[in-house]
């Protein structure tokens, strides 16, 4: 399954004009709705709970994701903070999202780039819109869609293997489960890091496991598990 990452605004925000928009909103009946008929998995910054280095993490997200959705409807630093991140870090598949109206004008070095406009009063009524955007971005044949790359076309993009941050917990449970000779501990630890940032990384370490416990009916589903999220 391929990974998404969406930077939005949360709770209620407000333009510039004093114009409320509820961004909770947008997320629940036109952004999620979206990435389920997309068969994306993934989340926002909001679901970064680890107790360690969040921004690392963040960071993390940004740059491991298949595709980003981010919502440019008002003025939020952090918004345009992270959208630069991965602007700087992957060459395409990053979407924009614009509601509509909104008092805040789209900033200078955004102003040339393609975004989807949704209705900021009933946020639904572009989610086929939103649906065949997403799946076109994932297709497309496009070199880039970051000013940064268009703009510097021999900068070398970031790969994602070389920043995979893997929870030292997970590492402990498979290394435990191999020790135990558990091989019903390992399949369910696999079936659990479906949709999981560090599932790549993950699911690598319990085939090891398993293949040096000769579960041979095990590993190859942890390796297909693998194929079918690899980026």
């Amino acid at each position: 399954m391929q990974r998404v990452f969406v930077i939005r605004g949360f709770g209620i925000k407000k333009d510039s004009a004093g114009q409320a928009i509820d961004f909770e909103l947008v997320q629940q009946s036109l952004i999620t709705p979206a990435l389920e008929r997309c068969g994306l998995a993934g989340g926002t910054t909001g679901q970064v709970v680890d107790a360690g280095n969040i921004r690392a993490v963040m960071f993390a997200l940004i740059l491991e994701a298949d595709i980003v959705v981010c919502d440019i409807t008002v003025h939020n630093a952090n918004v345009f903070y992270e959208l630069g991140v991965r602007h700087a870090l992957r060459k395409k598949h990053t979407v924009l999202l614009k509601g509509d109206p909104s008092a805040d004008t789209t900033p200078f070095d955004l102003s040339t780039d393609r975004y989807l406009k949704y209705p900021v009063a009933n946020p639904a009524d572009a989610l086929d819109a939103l649906v065949e955007t997403l799946r076109a971005s994932l297709r497309s044949s496009r070199e880039t869609d970051s000013p940064i790359f268009l703009m510097l076309p021999t900068l070398a993009e970031a790969d994602p293997a070389d920043v995979t941050l893997v929870p030292l917990d997970l590492i402990e449970e498979v290394e435990r489960a191999e020790a135990a000779a558990d091989k019903g501990w390992l399949r369910v630890i696999a079936e659990d890091l479906r949709g999981q940032r560090f599932q790549w990384d993950g699911l690598r370490r319990v085939a090891r496991a398993q293949w040096s416990l000769k579960d041979i009916s095990g590993a190859p589903v942890s390796c297909k598990l693998k194929s079918s999220v690899s980026p």
